[in-house]
């Protein structure tokens, strides 16, 4: 499985999402995200004013990540790949 580090890959007008939403698209509860988070396994976001949020761009990665590994395919992370 891939592993999510911060980095500087921006997208221009990337628009930050809310915790609501990243469960919305990725059909994950909040503690599920939060674990996976812990385990580095998701995309840990960024604290604005003491409220999390994701890039859109960041989650729309980690959605199609987690479609090629359910179809085997091979992640550009992926230990074992």
């Amino acid at each position: 499985m891939s592993t999510f580090q911060r980095g500087d890959d921006l997208v221009p007008n990337d628009r930050l999402i809310k915790i609501a939403a990243v469960v919305d698209r990725v059909s994950l509860s909040r503690t599920k995200i939060y674990n996976e988070i812990k385990q580095s396994r998701f995309p840990a976001g960024t604290l604005i004013n003491g409220s999390r949020r994701w890039r859109a761009s960041h989650i729309d990665r980690y959605i199609a990540g987690q479609r090629e590994w359910s179809e085997g395919k091979s992640l550009p992370n992926d230990a074992a790949g």
